[in-house]
């Protein structure tokens, strides 16, 4: 089996979010009990909180909304370059293709720093958020 290395971080109410945006915070609408067979909670985060993808109208207010976004710009070769001013990087392979459309690339706050320079598949994708600027992801790595 090929190794996979997790690059989230953890999301919970200690997650740091910008200045003024909506920090991580969850209720439970049901509980578990002789009357409830199941526990339901309601989450309130900004979407930029932990590990997320941002779209074009995160930068640009006629720019596409997250949930517009082609997933496969999202999954497949990358490469981690720990570079020592930027520090650790994921580069999709075929640059001149990537940042021919930068906004819609852009991953935020992934955990690079186990992870040994080298080339990956990328797996990070983003939920269907159709009028959202960013989306939280699951990003893992795995090895090629």
């Amino acid at each position: 089996m090929k190794k996979i290395w997790d690059i989230s971080p953890p999301v919970d109410s200690q997650s740091p979010v910008f200045p003024g945006d909506t920090a991580y915070r969850q209720e439970w609408v049901a509980t578990l009990s002789n009357d409830c067979p199941m526990n339901v909670s309601a989450i309130h985060l900004s979407p930029h909180v932990g590990a997320h993808a941002d779209a074009p109208l995160h930068y640009d207010p006629q720019g596409a909304a997250v949930g517009a976004l082609d997933v496969s710009v999202f999954l497949g070769h990358c490469r981690v370059i720990h570079a020592l001013s930027a520090g650790p990087l994921v580069l999709p392979v075929n640059l001149q293709h990537a940042f021919r459309d930068l906004p819609e690339r852009v991953l935020e706050n992934l955990l690079l720093d186990d992870v040994p320079e080298g080339d990956y598949e990328l797996i990070a994708l983003p939920l269907k958020l159709m009028t959202a600027d960013a989306s939280p992801v699951r990003a893992v790595l795995r090895e090629l």
